[in-house]
C-alpha cells in the first residue's frame, strides 16, 4: 500500500510504518492533496483505531494516546518475535539469525566436546583391555614358570628316588650274592657272559647247583 504523504513522510523510517506503507512510488503531495492538519480525516499513516484528531503520524495506540519516541518500536519488534525451536525464548526477525548462531556455535562445540569425550573412553578402554592382557600374559607366564620349575622339583626327587633305589638293591644283591667259586672247587662250576647297554661285557663263574636267581642278582649288584 502507497503512503499518501509520499516522499514527505516523517514516518517513512519507522519500522512499523515501512512494513504497512511504501513510499517509491506515491506523487509528491501537493496543496489539493496535502493533508489538512485541523481535519479530523483518518490518513493512516501508521495509526491505530481511535487515533485522536489533528494528529496523522504512527505511533498512536487505542484510545488516541500518543506513545514517547523512544518506545515507537519496541512493539512493532516484538510483534514480529518467533519462538526458538531450541531453547523455546521468544527472539525478534532481527536478532534470529544471531541467536540460531549463538545455538550452531553451541552445537559444534558440544559435539567437538562429545567426539573429545568418546575418544577418551575409548582410549581409557583400550588401555584397560592392554593392561588386562598383559596382567594375563604375565599371570600365565608365571604358572608355566611355576609349572616348569615343579616339574624340574619332581624329576630331581624322582632321580634321588630311583638311585636310592638302585643303591638299596645293589646293597642287597651283593648280601644275598654267594660268593664266586675258587679254583679249589671241583663239583661243577658254570661260566656266564653278560653284555650290558654300553656296551659292557661282564664274565662270572656260578656253582652249577646254584639258582637261576644267582645270576639276576649278580646283575642287580652292578647298577
Amino acid at each position: 500500500k502507497v503512503c499518501d504523504l509520499g516522499h514527505t513522510c516523517p514516518y517513512q523510517e519507522e519500522y512499523q510504518h515501512l512494513l504497512e506503507f511504501s513510499h517509491d512510488c506515491a506523487p509528491a503531495p501537493t496543496a489539493r492533496n496535502a493533508p489538512n492538519r485541523n481535519s479530523q480525516t483518518f490518513v493512516g499513516s501508521g495509526n491505530r483505531l481511535g487515533g485522536t484528531p489533528g494528529f496523522a503520524g504512527g505511533g498512536t495506540r487505542l484510545g488516541g494516546s500518543a506513545e514517547p519516541s523512544w518506545n515507537r518500536n519496541i512493539p512493532a519488534m516484538w510483534e514480529d518475535a518467533v519462538q526458538c525451536e531450541f531453547c523455546s525464548a521468544k527472539v525478534s526477525l532481527m536478532e534470529l539469525a544471531a541467536h540460531l548462531a549463538q545455538h550452531e556455535e553451541r552445537m559444534v562445540g558440544d559435539s567437538l566436546k562429545n567426539e573429545q569425550d568418546s575418544a577418551l573412553e575409548e582410549s581409557i578402554l583400550l588401555d584397560v583391555q592392554k593392561r588386562s592382557n598383559d596382567e594375563s600374559e604375565l599371570r600365565e607366564k608365571e604358572a608355566k614358570e611355576r609349572e616348569a620349575a615343579e616339574k624340574k622339583e619332581m624329576e630331581q626327587a624322582l632321580a634321588i628316588s630311583m638311585a636310592e633305589l638302585h643303591r638299596v638293591e645293589r646293597e642287597s644283591a651283593e648280601q644275598n650274592l654267594l660268593p664266586e667259586p675258587g679254583p679249589e672247587y671241583t663239583d661243577g662250576k658254570i661260566v656266564l657272559k653278560f653284555t650290558l647297554t654300553g656296551p659292557i661285557k661282564l664274565k662270572r663263574t656260578f656253582r652249577s647247583k646254584n639258582p637261576v636267581t644267582d645270576a639276576f642278582q649278580f646283575l642287580r649288584a652292578q647298577k
